[in-house]
């Protein structure tokens, strides 16, 4: 293929090579192809830019069984493709990737290696965002901060991250102040550990930004999202994921605190960019839409409201299902715009 500057070899073509080899030499070719598959990784799984690379990876991880590959840079692709996976709103094939990897490596390596617990915290997150099974989900993230403590120790990176991630499970069972006690102690240890532009600093920021809204003080989330906002613009880029993120946190914020006109400015603007850049089917594009649906409302404009809601609770559905926190959302805004 000229165009995409690859090579494609039939089915039976690659079967009949592969016969006439015998278990030592598939193994060792097995191998090479799994390197060649590392060297091709990005590293940059949330980057929408490197999405068309992790798709096209994803066939030959799947098809050359890279999971059970021993070199730690296959191991750490394919905790990229999960990620990648998650990023892209599948959270289904990131959940079979995942928990085929954690099968694996747990056997081979021992549950408190750090790969292990890694391709563990993203089964957790794919289970917090799928919504089918959040119980599931809160056992194990309670779960990987203790054995990220263990492991790595309190003030790591991972054991911060991990802790963020459980607030966001204290915050989904009405838990505010205590998710917000957490999220500001992972923040202020994050600020001190690694400086305000880390991206570790910059994911506990938004987090407890978030904590702060729902706790009532959604001034100083208004604030602390601002800053966050520029902050991964500078470091990560203006249509990064995590940017795109923030960008609907402070927005939120703004219409929290009374400012609907900017807010609905900020808002039809986003969504569009998002609509763009990852597509109608993405679960920020949903969540954006939603927020847009409510501004236009507080705004006034219950035509525009009304016209976006009942778009957005059918895709809710088939996304999500009806029994999801997702689709929940979007029905109660619908209702609000009849």
């Amino acid at each position: 293929d000229h165009r995409q500057n690859t090579v494609q070899m039939h089915r039976l073509v690659q079967r009949d090579l592969i016969e006439q080899m015998n278990a030592q030499e598939q193994a060792t070719m097995r191998h090479a192809a799994h390197q060649l598959l590392a060297h091709a990784d990005p590293r940059t799984p949330e980057r929408v830019t490197s999405w068309p690379r992790y798709s096209s990876l994803l066939t030959h991880v799947q098809a050359s069984n890279a999971v059970e590959c021993d070199d730690p840079w296959t191991r750490r692709l394919v905790l990229n493709e999960v990620w990648f996976l998650r990023a892209r709103g599948d959270h289904a094939a990131a959940l079979a990737l995942g928990e085929r990897a954690a099968e694996v490596w747990r056997e081979r390596l021992g549950k408190d290696h750090e790969e292990v617990l890694a391709v563990d915290q993203q089964i957790a997150r794919a289970l917090l965002e799928q919504g089918d099974d959040r119980e599931r989900s809160y056992t194990m993230q309670v779960e990987l901060v203790e054995r990220y403590r263990r492991v790595l120790g309190e003030a790591h990176e991972d054991t911060l991250q991990a802790q963020s991630f459980l607030a966001i499970h204290h915050r989904n069972r009405g838990n505010f102040n205590q998710a917000r006690e957490m999220d500001q102690r992972v923040y202020e240890t994050s600020l001190r550990e690694f400086g305000a532009d880390d991206p570790a600093t910059l994911l506990a920021a938004h987090n407890y930004a978030v904590s702060l809204r729902l706790a009532g003080d959604a001034v100083k989330a208004r604030e602390l999202d601002h800053d966050t906002w520029q902050r991964r613009i500078e470091t990560l880029g203006e249509d990064h994921i995590l940017t795109l993120s923030t960008r609907n946190s402070f927005l939120l914020d703004l219409q929290e605190t009374g400012k609907y006109e900017q807010a609905l400015e900020g808002y039809e603007q986003l969504a569009e960019e998002v609509r763009e850049q990852l597509g109608e089917k993405h679960p920020l594009t949903a969540q954006v839409s939603r927020n847009l649906c409510v501004t236009r409302r507080k705004k006034g404009d219950h035509k525009g409201a009304h016209a976006l809601s009942s778009q957005l609770v059918s895709l809710a559905a088939e996304l999500f299902g009806e029994s999801s926190r997702q689709y929940l959302l979007a029905a109660v805004s619908h209702a609000n715009d009849l």
